[in-house]
């Protein structure tokens, strides 16, 4: 149950169920979607007798079970690479593939289906292996039925993750102690100095310039889950250095940086929701061991006030600091000043630092005798756990809130 008291669990009974069911089977993070040679037990008819007896049993067993997790809200497994909830069934797919394989190899036509099926599975595994979970590619909250956003196609599009245990495999080209003291000295600078006044979640990109001044190499590969890898670490700080951290991330920054050698580093630095004054720190840090600011060298650090664009309103927002995922929390709005009043609210769930993972709104605001404009909306949290940004803005009705700008945000804890 949920804190609204909203059954987050087995919720979706009877005819219900169907729809998480077709999604094990078809969605872009479905059982046929990612292999889709399992096709060939449902499009080859079953006569003839069984290569094995009570195949057809089992796979009726396998169908049932199915049925039984499309009835939770998180049938697509939360945050995960393909269908989490359906590989329980692998064993008897693949022993209920032997006659049907067979008939299909029989034909020419069916020898290419049966090898681009196979190819198909092949690079989503290969996407899987070495590009998940980059691109947010885990998230079914950018829709389970568009191949554009199905985790293949997202973890392609960001392009190659990091991988975690080649450190393993070639020691050679891995950074597994701590570095010591001498080996971490480093010079940065800014190639273009960041701006002194950012907008709310506001999105630019930066680039620094570091120079290892130490006597070792940098290498961004460590051992067991790349622990001891040397990354860019990027943190927002309220105030100054020694405020606290309001976002930080780290990113991959080299394979090899010699003692002596210089790289120029990009990133897309994204500014806090929140406004007031901050700092953009940017440094290296050793994965598991801890930042290089921790042995006496400072980061790089730019300070900087984030402030709403003045468009002459005032926001109010009032409801929980936490949401069930799958469940709904009510939030009650209220915006001063010259607002229009022909425009409707909206909101939208983000990642920080990420993009949009889904949008909702619509709703009319009624207007207060002393002109305010307020609403109380229900908001569903069709989102996977994690920590997220609700954010709020005005838009016309006829654009259905596609390119409003988000005015007011609240940090949601969704669980």
């Amino acid at each position: 149950m949920g804190p609204d008291g909203r059954l987050v669990g087995r919720n979706r009974t009877g005819l219900a169920a169907l729809g998480g069911l077709a999604g094990l089977l078809f969605s872009n993070r479905g059982l046929f979607f990612f292999s889709p040679v399992a096709l060939l037990v449902a499009a080859v008819p079953w006569r003839g007798p069984e290569r094995l007896r009570g195949t057809r049993l089992l796979l009726l067993g396998y169908l049932a079970s199915l049925y039984v997790h499309g009835q939770t809200f998180d049938w697509a497994g939360g945050y995960c690479y393909g269908p989490r909830y359906a590989i329980h069934g692998l064993p008897v797919l693949i022993a209920s593939l032997a006659v049907p394989l067979e008939r299909a190899w029989s034909r020419t036509f069916g020898r290419v289906l049966v090898g681009l099926a196979i190819a198909i599975a092949v690079l989503f595994q290969v996407a899987g292996a070495f590009f998940y979970p980059r691109g947010d590619s885990g998230n079914w909250g950018y829709g389970l039925w568009t191949l554009r956003r199905s985790p293949p196609a997202l973890a392609l599009a960001a392009g190659p993750a990091p991988p975690d245990f080649l450190g393993l495999l070639v020691p050679r080209l891995a950074t597994r102690a701590p570095l010591g003291d001498r080996a971490t000295a480093v010079r940065y600078a800014w190639e273009e100095e960041p701006p002194t006044r950012w907008a709310p979640g506001e999105r630019r990109r930066r680039a620094v310039r570091v120079t290892n001044e130490g006597n070792d190499s940098w290498k961004g590969l460590g051992g067991f889950m790349n622990a001891g890898g040397v990354r860019l670490l990027v943190r927002w700080r309220r105030g100054g250095l020694d405020g606290p951290i309001l976002f930080e991330e780290t990113r991959w920054a080299f394979l090899r940086l010699k003692a002596g050698g210089t790289v120029r580093l990009e990133f897309d630095a994204e500014a806090p929701p929140e406004e007031g004054p901050v700092t953009l720190a940017v440094e290296l840090t050793q994965l598991q061991v801890g930042p290089f600011s921790e042995r006496g060298r400072p980061p790089l650090a730019a300070s900087a006030t984030v402030a709403r664009p003045e468009d002459g309103l005032s926001w109010s927002i009032e409801g929980p600091p936490a949401v069930a995922s799958g469940g709904a929390a009510r939030f009650s709005i209220a915006v001063s000043g010259a607002a229009p009043g022909a425009a409707a609210l909206f909101w939208r769930w983000r990642r920080p630092g990420g993009p949009v993972v889904t949008a909702g709104g619509g709703v009319p605001l009624a207007r207060e005798p002393d002109g305010t404009l307020r609403a109380d909306v229900t908001v569903d949290a069709r989102v996977v756990s994690g920590d997220y940004l609700l954010e709020f803005g005005l838009d016309d009705p006829a654009r259905a809130g596609e390119d409003f700008r988000a005015a007011a945000s609240r940090r949601i804890a969704v669980r």
